[in-house]
């Protein structure tokens, strides 16, 4: 066996050149670095899902090497194991009669969804990611937490791997007081939301905050829309990511004490028989001449119009 490790306050990286009876090593390296980040009541999980992605590599990766990655950030872990294979791991679907094949139904399971399989930068083998939810109590539902907006930006960084670094750093000011109904402080991550609602050449660009109404950063951009132009969207699967994550710089009453400031952006289309919309109604404008925004180059010049 082979592991060398790395560990921080925040991260535990081990390098691990696999062999059947070094699964219990791992686990047990690894239970530790939970117990000690506080998370005794969800590490069982966390490691199920752990020893079974390293399983595949004892199965499937000639080599055996892989390294796996925890990273505590705020209210979520971040698990990733990366192995020097190209081959992409298949969903089975097995019948009820076999006891294999299931993994990564249990991974879905385990991880509610949140994990993903993406190339490398450097395009060589893969590289799983899983995000576990570790809040560390039970708060007043209903309205926005610290924890949804770091899930929130872990699954846009899933989509766009490269623009991960550029918004993750901003994870560690993510706050609870918004559901509490306390104060933020002038360190908490300040969030604004971008609406845009989209119609053939048309487009109604809405910005807003979000608010104690609000159950996630997506729900904020429909009562935005919704409230700006009467339109009545469709809520959209509860896991649909941003379209972009813009860093902002902050603003002049935050010279002495600089807040974080992120701008997540949605997009969507109008509801079907929603009325045509035109340039006399309300706030809509040509796509064409929107004015500059990082969220322009995601438009495309021109597109059909509704059937």
């Amino acid at each position: 066996m082979t592991i060398h490790t790395h560990h921080s306050d925040r991260k535990l990286h081990m390098e691990l050149t696999l062999r059947p009876v070094d699964l219990a090593t791992v686990r047990r390296i690894t239970r530790s670095q939970l117990h000690g980040w506080g998370m005794a009541t969800t590490a069982d999980d966390i490691l199920t899902v752990v020893n079974e992605l390293l399983t595949n590599v004892l199965d499937h990766v000639p080599s055996k090497r892989c390294t796996l990655t925890l990273e505590h950030k705020a209210y979520l872990l971040h698990v990733r194991i990366r192995d020097d294979c190209p081959g992409m791991p298949v969903r089975q679907r097995p019948r009820a009669s076999r006891t294999t094949g299931r993994r990564l139904a249990l991974v879905d399971t385990l991880t509610h969804g949140g994990w993903k399989v993406v190339r490398p930068p450097d395009d060589v083998g893969k590289e799983i990611h899983c995000l576990f939810d570790v809040s560390p109590a039970a708060l007043p539902t209903g309205t926005v937490k610290g924890g949804d907006i770091v899930r929130e930006i872990f699954r846009y960084g899933l989509t766009h791997p490269d623009r991960l670094p550029q918004v993750v750093r901003h994870t560690r000011r993510a706050c609870d007081h918004l559901a509490t109904g306390e104060s933020c402080t002038p360190w908490c991550l300040a969030i604004s939301i971008g609406a845009v609602v989209r119609d053939g050449d048309m487009a109604c660009v809405l910005e807003g905050t979000l608010t104690q109404e609000d159950s996630s950063p997506a729900a904020a951009a429909r009562r935005i829309i919704t409230r700006g132009t009467g339109l009545r969207l469709d809520a959209g699967p509860a896991t649909a990511p941003p379209l972009l994550i813009e860093p902002r710089p902050a603003g002049a009453s935050d010279c002495t004490s600089p807040r974080d400031r992120l701008h997540f952006w949605y997009l969507f289309e109008t509801p079907p028989g929603s009325p045509k919309p035109s340039k006399s109604n309300g706030p809509w404008t040509p796509v064409t001449d929107l004015p500059p925004t990082p969220l322009q180059a995601l438009f495309p010049t021109s597109t059909p119009g509704r059937c």
